[in-house]
């Protein structure tokens, strides 16, 4: 470990402990710094949610634009009663719908 790193370290270390040294009586510190630590750590939370989100909308946006399309092309197969290309187009929708659930289940694993 680099003497860059070492600073660092003692800079967050003695940032986190002034949060349980507030007040000077360690009953209401503890509570005070337990709260605010906690609060920087949902703010921070959120904004890197916030920002992972913005980084993938275009592929969020295409993934709910090509489940639209798969999803109409196989109302339009059922239709025309061609069963095989309905079964297929429905199966590459739900795919698609799959992907899209499961990065949106991502995200909200990272909610605070």
């Amino acid at each position: 470990m680099g003497a860059w790193s070492s600073e660092v370290y003692l800079q967050l270390d003695s940032l986190l402990i002034s949060l349980y040294r507030i007040t000077g009586y360690a009953p209401i510190d503890y509570f005070l710094g337990t709260f605010s630590l906690s609060l920087i750590c949902a703010v921070l939370g959120e904004i890197t949610l916030t920002f992972a989100i913005r980084l993938n909308k275009k592929y969020i946006d295409a993934l709910n634009h090509e489940a639209s399309r798969k999803e109409q092309l196989s109302i339009e197969a059922y239709r025309s009663g061609d069963e095989t290309s309905y079964r297929a187009l429905n199966k590459a929708a739900t795919d698609v719908w799959s992907r899209k659930f499961f990065t949106m289940a991502a995200y909200s694993a990272g909610m605070p």
